[in-house]
């Protein structure tokens, strides 16, 4: 005699896979569709903006909590957006650091120069040029190390401890030149938010460090 549960439970999954067949599904952290496009008016730019993130060395297990905020905006009359970002490590450091953002036309840049050498006070960002969208991709000509490249790969979900998000993956690739340089980024931006997610791997002649950074909380500031 057939045990009823164990029928019922055949019959679900059956309706269920039909379903797969007729429908399409979409594999874990991926999203089917056309997603929309990330423009510079829905990545956040005004001030009293703020995120919260979680980082992690992977390689040392240091922990922290970063607080980034929009300070200050202004345009000048060439039509040049200029802001400044405040990033500050509550426990690796004891001091602000100013990070000025600028965009012109599609290109925002975010100026790590003259130091390339990704210490506790960069962002995951390099540079980010908008529409971003599936296949796009850019140059990345960084002080006077040449032309790095980012390519747009996907648009999936994105998990961070209190949400999952809708995120464009972009990858990017650098070249190191000294020592703790940047040599890989993986950024996952979604529109309205920013950063949710980054995983960034720095080094040169000798171990990796592979900083995590993941969304612990947002406010986006009134345009």
């Amino acid at each position: 005699m057939r045990h009823p549960y164990r029928c019922m439970t055949r019959a679900l999954v059956g309706m269920l896979a039909i379903g797969c067949m007729i429908s399409g599904c979409e594999k874990p952290g991926s999203l089917a569709g056309l997603p929309p496009v990330l423009t510079a008016t829905t990545f956040p730019s005004a001030v009293g903006t703020h995120w919260v993130y979680h980082v992690v060395d992977t390689r040392t297990g240091f922990e922290d909590t970063v607080d980034v905020s929009i300070i200050s905006e202004d345009s000048d009359t060439s039509g040049v957006y200029v802001a400044d970002w405040v990033c500050s490590f509550r426990l690796g450091t004891n001091h602000p650091d100013t990070i000025e953002v600028t965009r012109l036309a599609d290109t925002m840049t975010f100026d790590h120069c003259p130091s390339r050498t990704y210490d506790s006070t960069d962002l995951p960002y390099q540079r980010i040029v908008f529409p971003v969208a599936l296949g796009e991709g850019w140059g990345n000509p960084i002080c006077l190390r040449g032309y790095d490249t980012s390519l747009v790969q996907s648009y999936e979900l994105a998990s961070t401890p209190t949400k999952v998000f809708r995120a464009y993956y972009i990858e990017t690739w650098l070249i190191p030149i000294a020592h703790g340089e940047l040599k890989h980024a993986e950024l996952w931006l979604a529109r309205n938010v920013g950063m949710v997610r980054a995983v960034i791997t720095r080094g040169w002649n000798g171990p990796d460090n592979v900083h995590v950074w993941t969304l612990l909380s947002y406010h986006i500031g009134a345009q």
